[in-house]
């Protein structure tokens, strides 16, 4: 151990930071990509591949907006940071629904959030294998088509196989919200059609809006969301869900149990679980969230944590 920190202050003793003005001044609004290297010495590298020339997006073709796309998805490093969040939800035997949802900084110079018309997103991603625990390369790429700021984010995955889950009670994943939607007021939404048939969250006509960076104000209810499949369980018999918070070691607050016996029917028997939970009582500061799911009769248990912020 000792050996290993003395090799890693060594390496980064002395560094060199380089930087230069471009002499292409050709206000096309191409990507231009970058290559150092060095001769014979021994040295790490660590810069980005290119940037985008200036050029006024308004004044973009189609094709200049296409090409702008294909070529930020390409890029190895993020152009600029993008909060993603991926969760799936079992649909049957052989599919999954995935929600991506991502927070997309505001234009600086705007003090209301800019129109919905103003954005357009692109996901990519590699499909993995079913019969596994595979982590999935995806993509995310949202522009702002009022000036053509590009953010790009690129991320592992892993959706598990719950059919072969048989250890612990299968759950999806958990989804926390502050807020509701109505459908029709959805923000963006791939395959608007589907979504109200198949979105496994979608309750009465109104969905929830994911919170990516898990930040909640004390004057609104925190919505924890999630499924439990009950397909290897005893059909009939009592199982429970609670959500528990943590402040450090100390436990701050923990719902009352939420029993459970049946599900939706099928061949996953599907159980949607729901906590509203008011924070007025809750101090401000940082939590750990806790979502335990526990079924007697078969001495299964399964648990999911995340760390929150309570915001005044």
């Amino acid at each position: 151990m000792t050996a290993g920190i003395v090799n890693a202050q060594k390496a980064i003793s002395a560094y060199y930071v380089l930087g230069y003005y471009t002499t292409n001044t050709a206000p096309d609004g191409k990507f231009r990509r970058i290559s150092i290297s060095l001769k014979e010495i021994p040295a790490k590298l660590d810069y980005r591949s290119g940037y985008f020339a200036n050029k006024i997006f308004a004044r973009f073709s189609p094709a200049d907006k296409e090409r702008q796309l294909e070529d930020a998805l390409m890029l190895e490093d993020p152009v600029t940071e993008l909060t993603v969040e991926v969760n799936y939800f079992q649909l049957n035997d052989a599919e999954y629904y995935v929600p991506v949802v991502m927070k997309i900084p505001g234009l600086s110079s705007c003090p209301e959030p800019p129109p919905r018309s103003l954005r357009r997103c692109r996901f990519t991603t590699k499909p993995a294998s079913p019969c596994c625990r595979v982590p999935t390369p995806s993509r995310v790429l949202a522009r702002d088509e009022s000036t053509g700021r590009i953010g790009t984010y690129l991320s592992k995955f892993v959706i598990p196989n719950l059919n072969k889950e048989d250890k612990r009670v299968p759950i999806s994943s958990v989804v926390l919200s502050s807020q509701r939607a109505d459908l029709r007021d959805s923000l963006y939404t791939a395959g608007k059609d589907r979504e109200h048939t198949a979105h496994p969250l979608v309750q009465q006509g109104q969905k929830p809006i994911l919170s990516v960076t898990r930040v909640f104000k004390r004057d609104r209810e925190l919505y924890v969301y999630l499924h439990a499949y009950r397909r290897n369980l005893q059909s009939g018999k009592p199982a429970v869900a609670y959500v528990t918070f943590f402040r450090g070691q100390s436990k701050a607050f923990e719902t009352l149990p939420l029993p459970f016996t049946d599900g939706l029917g099928g061949r996953l028997d599907t159980v949607p679980l729901q906590f509203n939970i008011s924070l007025a009582k809750f101090a401000p500061g940082r939590y750990n969230c806790q979502v335990t799911v526990l079924d007697s009769a078969s001495q299964k248990a399964n648990y999911w944590q995340a760390p929150i912020l309570v915001a005044p």
